[in-house]
This record gives structure tokens, sequence and C-alpha cells, in this order.
């Protein structure tokens, strides 16, 4: 018998969104922040979904996980959602 396996979706939102103006994350698009779209994107599909982020994620609708590298852009975000998944 295997083992389930389960998947862990991760949503990096600790840009700073120099080249945007203001962190994406906290943005709206049709009344919705991106962060929100984007983890109601992963949950039917991922058995748990969180966010990684530097900085508060005031509409986060889970667990905020802190990257733990910090200026290491996307690549320290995958390490603190790898980190977590472990």
């Amino acid at each position: 018998m295997t083992d389930a396996i389960r998947l862990l979706g991760a949503v990096l939102a600790g840009g700073e969104g120099r080249r945007f103006g203001a962190p994406k994350a906290d943005v709206n698009v049709g009344g919705v922040s991106m962060v929100r779209r984007a983890v109601e994107a992963l949950r039917p599909v991922m058995a748990e979904v969180i966010v990684v982020s530097s900085r508060p994620v005031s509409d986060a609708p889970v667990e905020v996980v802190p990257d733990t590298v910090a200026g290491a852009g996307p690549l320290g975000g995958l390490s603190a959602a790898l980190a977590r998944a472990a």
C-alpha cells in the first residue's frame, strides 16, 4: 500500500511591487484581492494552501508563512514554502 500524496499550494505574496506601484497582494480586481483570487484558484486542487510573505497580508484567507530569506525574491518564498511542507 502506498501513502497518499498531499500537495501544498503556496501563493508567493512577498513582493513589494516596485514596478507595479504597490504590493500586488493588496490590490483588488473586481472587488477581490489578488491574493484571495490566487488562494481560491488553488483550493480545489490542493490539499492545503498557504501564503508566503515577508510582510502582513490583510486579506489572506489561509495561513501566512513568513518569508525566511530576506531579499531573495521568489526563491526565498519557495524556500519558506518547502520548509513549511516538510
